[in-house]
């Protein structure tokens, strides 16, 4: 996990924004419980205004299907777009807006059934009302014996705002 504390005015020397890249592939089979990335995930403080970017890429066999949330282990207000795609599918892309967080997301549900390779971008601001951690969490949506992955390269980007 990335420790994300900052204090300060923007421009500083503090931390204003933070990138967190996956570095490794992650894989998970015959597993529905959703779980946290081990990468995806940072601290957060309260009082301070965040916005964020988890851009995320996987693989998962067809059967398997791919679900997605984020968490937030403290009291938050949060505002956030949800947008679904892949190569397959461009001119099936699916966004939708939340305000609650946990919500459980299956994007390729909306692709082809052959479709196994896509992304997910969730994008917003959170309003942390006491300190806690900020997280991605995924599944397999059926269990299925194929690996699901989320690939590496897959990032979250955070910025502190005024």
């Amino acid at each position: 996990m990335a420790d994300f504390n900052l204090h300060g005015n923007l421009g500083s020397a503090t931390e204003a924004k933070k990138v967190i890249y996956k570095a490794n592939d992650e894989s998970t089979s015959s597993d529905t419980g959703i779980s946290d990335d081990t990468d995806l995930t940072v601290a957060l403080v309260s009082g301070d205004k965040y916005w964020f970017e988890f851009l995320v890429f996987y693989d998962t066999p067809a059967a398997a299907d791919f679900k997605c949330d984020i968490e937030y282990s403290g009291t938050e207000s949060i505002y956030y777009l949800a947008e679904f795609g892949g190569p397959d599918r461009p001119t099936n892309v699916r966004e939708e807006v939340y305000t609650t967080i946990g919500q459980d997301f299956t994007p390729t549900e909306e692709g082809s059934a052959t479709e196994t390779k896509s992304c997910i971008v969730l994008r917003g601001v959170i309003l942390p009302t006491s300190n806690g951690t900020f997280r991605f969490r995924w599944a397999q949506q059926t269990s299925d014996a194929g690996d699901t992955t989320v690939l590496a390269g897959s990032r979250l980007t955070i910025e502190k705002f005024a």
